[in-house]
């Protein structure tokens, strides 16, 4: 039954308007990374936040030689864009969760004998698998296209891609967490408008005012990944506090939706 419901998910996201365009939009992310090593020499920061007297941010065009640069430095330079796919992954939500609250058809799982608890996983799972396809090609499609611009001078050492791998999962799983916090926010709020602008305001705040969430921020996913993009990584806390993550806003989540009246 779950792998059906799997399935028949993994079906919808291949056909789903919002992540096609999402893809599209990493593309051109992909591209202004390209451009901006080319155009410019200066590095690009994004979210930079002074916290307990540390500098964080996400860099872009990161690079110490620019003559020799390195294929592991586009793969870095890349996750500067990261934040863009934390705002993207609220409107595959929205498309996914509250767009079929709205139209009715989540109904049509209904109907087929198929529990909510079920229905909730299978959606938190390919909304996961949509964040991880979402970083690993802004990533990997970077590096690639860095490694053809240098006529394959410098690839990917097999140290370095073990790395890369291990740096991307470690991020799908902070996309995931998050990804768990907007589907819990979803069942709250059914409100498509209300729940952007409330996320977004929300990143935007915590981002710009890092001092007033000392306590919440440590743990939270923006913070996780801010923390990944200054090349500040504690993995096992990165692992623990995402699972954590997950799983009380899932319990949370599926208890609202089990009570839900669906129309």
């Amino acid at each position: 039954m779950m792998y059906n419901l799997l399935k028949f998910e993994i079906y919808k996201l291949k056909h789903n308007k919002t992540f096609i365009n999402s893809l599209i939009i990493t593309s051109f992310l992909i591209i202004y990374c390209i451009y901006l090593f080319f155009y410019s020499k200066i590095t690009l920061k994004i979210v930079e936040i002074s916290f307990q007297g540390n500098e964080f941010g996400f860099l872009v065009n990161n690079f110490k030689d620019r003559l020799h640069p390195k294929a592991i430095e586009f793969f870095y330079s890349s996750f500067g864009f990261s934040p863009c796919i934390s705002i993207i992954l609220i409107f595959i939500v929205v498309s996914l969760v509250l767009d079929e609250f709205s139209s009715g058809t989540i109904n049509n799982t209904l109907v087929y004998g198929h529990k909510r608890a079920k229905i909730y996983i299978s959606k938190l799972l390919v909304i996961s698998l949509s964040a991880l396809i979402l970083i690993a090609f802004l990533l990997f499609g970077t590096t690639a296209a860095g490694i053809f611009i240098n006529s394959f001078r410098e690839v990917l050492s097999f140290n370095d891609l073990i790395k890369s791998i291990e740096f991307t999962l470690l991020a799908a799983l902070v996309f995931s967490s998050l990804a768990s916090i907007y589907m819990c926010l979803a069942m709250f709020m059914r409100n498509k408008l209300i729940l952007i602008t409330l996320v977004i305001l929300t990143l935007l705040l915590i981002t710009s005012y890092p001092p007033n969430f000392k306590n919440f921020m440590k743990y939270s996913p923006i913070f996780m990944l801010i923390n990944m993009g200054s090349f500040k990584i504690d993995p096992y806390s990165i692992i623990l506090s995402s699972t954590i993550i997950i799983v009380i806003t899932t319990i949370v989540g599926i208890l609202k939706f089990e009570k839900l009246e669906l129309q």
